[in-house]
């Protein structure tokens, strides 16, 4: 039986700047990334990982962000061929 949805990437990095998503789709430009650590510093940097890949046309959140159903239910993901989701690149 074919899944519905297309596998994620794992590992995948985003962007000139290599930002790690834990999951990602590329060619529908969504992404799972880790949380920051309790310090300032890894908050800044996740600030900026969001806000680069905002401006290149990816949506990345938390897995705890991401609403069930949000990824898989919502037609965000699509086989090749079962209709187009347009894509911006960052590059």
């Amino acid at each position: 039986m074919r899944s519905a949805v297309p596998a994620p990437e794992a590992g995948f990095e985003l962007g000139e700047a290599a930002w790690p998503a834990e999951l990602a789709w590329p060619a529908h430009l969504i992404g799972v990334v880790l949380a920051p650590e309790e310090d300032e510093a890894a908050r800044a940097e996740a600030r900026d990982r969001d806000n680069a890949s905002a401006a290149a046309g990816w949506t990345v959140r938390t897995a705890v962000e991401w609403g069930a159903g949000e990824i898989f239910g919502s037609g965000r993901l699509r086989h090749r061929g079962e209709g187009r989701i347009s894509r911006c690149t960052g590059s």
